[in-house]
């Protein structure tokens, strides 16, 4: 089994941001009092590409802070193929089924698989897919965040797919870790 230890000093969490990098009367900068990555972590395939980060003190809800709706247990295994989802920049997005986004990202030469069904996978053409610096964005399918922006290439403005771990296949550690209370 594929170990690993990461160390994160410091985590400054940013609710209600438009803009992270400016200062916005909408945004609520919160200290995170510790962050929990996901024990299975793999940093060669991403896989378990999730991590938890428990903040200092409660986060104040507002019209621009709430709380995200996870999906359902009844629908942990949904693929979403050909659904339209809204990704990061509430961009439109259209699904795509894991075997055509493994086919563009998976290394069969030397067996490492990137997509697999802890994936969602989102086509990235007419300048709609995920870039550097876009990781942990969400993914929304009916106001549910079904993913969250985890791999992809720095070709991000050629049409490459975007992928995002698929929060329906962790809802076990995400209540296991915290004190979300999942139906």
């Amino acid at each position: 089994m594929f170990t690993m230890s990461i160390s994160i000093r410091r985590v400054t969490v940013v609710l209600g941001a438009h803009n992270v990098s400016a200062e916005e009367d909408t945004q609520n900068r919160i200290a995170g009092a510790s962050v929990l990555v996901h024990e299975d972590y793999n940093d060669t395939s991403f896989q378990n590409d999730l991590a938890l980060i428990k903040l200092s003190e409660p986060a104040t809800l507002n019209e621009y802070i709430q709380v995200v709706k996870l999906p359902a247990r009844a629908d942990a295994d949904e693929k979403y193929v050909d659904d339209t989802t809204t990704g990061i920049g509430y961009v439109t997005v259209s699904v795509l089924s894991l075997s055509d986004c493994g086919e563009y990202y998976n290394d069969y030469v030397n067996n490492i698989l990137y997509v697999t069904e802890n994936y969602v996978c989102t086509s990235g053409c007419k300048k709609r897919g995920t870039c550097n610096g876009d990781s942990g964005g969400p993914l929304i399918h009916d106001g549910t965040q079904i993913g969250i922006v985890s791999i992809g290439t720095k070709l991000c403005e050629l049409c490459s797919p975007s992928i995002y771990t698929n929060l329906g296949r962790y809802l076990d550690w995400i209540e296991d870790n915290s004190d979300v209370v999942i139906s």
